[in-house]
């Protein structure tokens, strides 16, 4: 059989999760040719899911050398020195994949990460240079008001949860997060795993005994949470016990992306926050008519054909901006004008509030926003995220 042939049942079998066989054939393939860069590559990639680090970026250090000119090879020894708990060299590995094929997005989004953890917030916006991410806006306000307690309703695949530092973390999706639970699971040492039938009703108990080993790129927190389930499933059953002596200090809000919802997830929210907590919400400011679709799920409207779809979706958030600044008068909003908007809530003196009955505020259409973005939203500029720190909170 051919290095080629080899090299493709390899892979295959490493998809498909079949470790032992695929270290076999790379094994097969090195014994051929000592010098193959991608059997090199790839059978670092196993030993790093096996956590093997020193081992892992030893043979990715050997293909970089033979050919230094793959974008993977460098994101891939990225990945093992941030495991190696080595940020600073794993973001020049990201840098060096990005400078060989700058389209590599995982590359930027790791990057992006390990910077905003390096940070120190709140940072001046115009000093750094580029626009704020999410993660970066959260964490100033946690830092800023010393929250304890981070609620995130829609923690979608977790890459924003887990970069959060805060004592204590509670994540709300409908949906299981299996890349974040293969994750810890990968990466906790796991030394006892078992799972059996309960019950009359055959539901499924799952013990597991690991060792205190976080990924390098977790936050070590005093506690973190998942539940599995809607958001108004949560505050009904879970959130009146969680939060009964320890109130929410900061909520991030990115679950179902309707106007309806956001404002019930706000609502819900509200009571359950501490009296200076903050509640922050994602995509209020949609950049194009087309990313402000409304629609049950990024993959329904995804379906829809709709003119102009680039893959961007907001849906009608922003409508919920709206309607708090229309009915609240116990809340200051505005959205910050970075991330596809970031709203912020929190106690106090409302700026300008807008005057339109709730049935004006169903019928909005994008059109709309786009007249008077900034009077209905109380648009500010990512600069002011600084100016809010230090003189409002």
């Amino acid at each position: 059989m051919s290095v080629e042939s080899l090299l493709t049942e390899a892979m295959a079998k490493h998809r498909a999760g079949d470790l032992d066989a695929a270290e076999t054939l790379y094994q097969n393939i090195l014994s051929i040719d000592p010098g193959d860069p991608d059997a090199l590559n790839l059978l670092g990639v196993l030993s790093l899911q096996s956590v093997k680090l020193d081992e892992a970026a030893q043979l990715i250090r050997k293909a970089i050398v033979i050919d230094p000119t793959i974008a993977e090879y460098h994101y891939n020894l990225g990945e093992v020195l941030r495991h190696k708990g080595d940020n600073n060299a794993a973001m020049d590995s990201y840098r060096k994949s990005l400078e060989i094929d700058p389209q590599l997005g995982i590359a930027q989004n790791q990057l992006d990460q390990l910077a905003s953890l390096s940070e120190i917030s709140p940072i001046k916006p115009e000093v750094t240079g580029r626009p704020l991410k999410r993660n970066e806006v959260i964490q100033a306000v946690i830092d800023r008001i010393g929250a304890k307690t981070y609620l995130e309703v829609g923690i979608d695949r977790g890459e924003n949860f887990v970069s959060i530092r805060a004592d204590r973390k509670y994540g709300v999706d409908p949906v299981s997060t299996n890349d974040l639970i293969n994750k810890l699971l990968n990466n906790c040492g796991i030394s006892y795993f078992q799972y059996a039938s309960v019950g009359s009703h055959n539901t499924i108990e799952i013990n597991l005994n690991a060792t205190n080993q976080l990924p390098n790129d977790m936050p070590a927190n005093k506690s973190s949470e998942f539940y599995y389930e809607t958001s108004d499933q949560y505050f009904a059953r879970h959130a009146p016990l969680l939060f009964k002596d320890t109130p929410i200090d900061v909520a991030f809000l990115d679950g179902l992306h309707t106007y309806q919802q956001t404002y019930v997830d706000v609502t819900n929210t509200l009571d359950y926050i501490s009296g200076g907590g903050i509640i922050l919400m994602h995509d209020c400011n949609p950049p194009t008519e087309a990313s402000a679709y409304p629609a049950p799920s990024w993959e329904e409207a995804a379906g829809m054909n709709i003119p102009g779809w680039d893959g961007r979706w907001c849906g009608d958030v922003w409508k919920s901006i709206v309607r708090l600044r229309t009915t609240r008068d116990d809340l200051r909003v505005f959205v910050l004008d970075c991330d596809f908007g970031i709203g912020v809530v929190y106690r106090g003196e409302p700026e300008g509030r807008l005057d339109y009955a709730i049935p004006e505020i169903e019928k909005m259409t994008y059109a709309d926003l786009q007249k008077e973005r900034e009077k209905i939203l109380n648009l500010k500029p990512q600069e002011y995220l600084y100016e809010f720190l230090q003189k409002e909170l």
